[in-house]
């Protein structure tokens, strides 16, 4: 966040909300569900975007965060949430996956996310 100090003639960024990453192994020990950095810094994008509805958010990240879970959360807020991540110019770009046939809460799929894009150019090319 930044913030004008009076005190100095340029705006501070300031911490606002600090999640605390563990290892798969400390999670697993402490029988806690196992987030990775690109799952927490989604949760507290979203508790920073009920906190303050009327603002806006330029968040950046190095490739690690350029996941489908973040793009997916830029598209359900329009104009209120940018990422800018470091995209691999090889990257596999693919057609989303077709929504989950069950019922209730969608089970994460794994594996190949579809048909390549009509768009996108060849791995490596």
């Amino acid at each position: 966040m930044l913030v004008k100090v009076p005190w100095a003639t340029r705006r501070w960024a300031l911490p606002l909300l600090i999640v605390l990453y563990q290892t798969s192994e400390a999670n697993r020990a402490q029988k806690r569900r196992h987030k990775t950095p690109s799952q927490l810094m989604r949760q507290m994008l979203r508790v920073l975007l009920r906190w303050f509805p009327e603002r806006k958010f330029v968040v950046t990240g190095d490739g690690n965060y350029a996941t489908h879970e973040l793009a997916e959360l830029t598209t359900r807020y329009p104009g209120r949430l940018t990422l800018v991540s470091k995209f691999y110019p090889a990257a596999n770009l693919t057609s989303p996956k077709p929504p989950s046939a069950g019922q209730g809460k969608q089970v994460a799929q794994s594996g190949h996310g579809g048909p390549r894009h009509p768009d996108a150019a060849a791995p490596g090319g």
